[in-house]
């Protein structure tokens, strides 16, 4: 991690190191014991913490001054997908997106009422590979079949070959794209920053009378 962060742009790490290390402890989980998983989880969760924030200046430089897009974030199934989620909080620009997640313990139900009652511009699925992509797909077939006009993006973030071939699937199901990366997630977040604040301008009271769209206080 040291010797990445020394020589490589620090946003890269998600991606390239830990990720990765979140995806095969996934796929070798019936060969590691319950504490061997928690372990990995634990520390890849106290090195985020160590991290911190990494990409307060990610987002596109001028998309719309004082205007935040709320997303709502979907774990899709295990404490893994919440860490995972967690890292694409990190690499998003707190100045253009406030960022909420949903429980993993939460039904499929309960996260359409969430954004029913909230409104949300976005909402982003985070289903770590391999395996998740069931629980994915319903929750797009739900979410969409509700809002037709929601964007919905679903992570799937990992190393090649550990799942993505369910991209197809995710967006046959409702879908508006599906990041096989973090940091390609992370730009689809920031094209619908563009788009939605563009459409808000050039008042801030239009932005303020969608509940998707928060400005900030001067």
């Amino acid at each position: 991690m040291e010797a990445h962060l020394a020589t490589s742009d620090p946003e890269t790490v998600y991606d390239t190191l830990m990720l990765p290390a979140l995806a095969y402890a996934r796929r070798d989980a019936s060969e590691l014991s319950d504490q061997q998983e928690q372990d990995v989880l634990r520390g890849t969760a106290a090195i985020l913490d160590d991290l911190g924030p990494i990409g307060l200046g990610s987002a596109p430089s001028n998309p719309g001054q004082g205007v935040s897009v709320c997303v709502l974030g979907c774990p899709a199934g295990s404490e893994t997908d919440e860490i995972a989620l967690e890292m694409l909080r990190r690499v998003l620009d707190a100045t253009r997106f406030v960022v909420e997640a949903a429980s993993t313990r939460m039904l499929s139900s309960e996260v359409v009422a969430t954004v029913r009652e909230r409104s949300y511009a976005a909402a982003c699925i985070v289903a770590l590979p391999p395996g998740g992509v069931p629980h994915a797909k319903y929750l797009c077939k739900k979410l969409r079949a509700t809002f037709p006009d929601l964007k919905i993006l679903v992570g799937r973030w990992g190393p090649p070959g550990l799942g993505g071939e369910g991209a197809e699937t995710l967006v046959a199901s409702g879908a508006d794209a599906v990041g096989s990366t973090l940091l390609e997630t992370r730009d689809q977040l920031s094209q619908l920053v563009l788009r939605l604040t563009d459409s808000a301008s050039p008042t801030a009271d239009r932005a303020a009378a969608s509940p998707a769209i928060r400005t900030a206080a001067p």
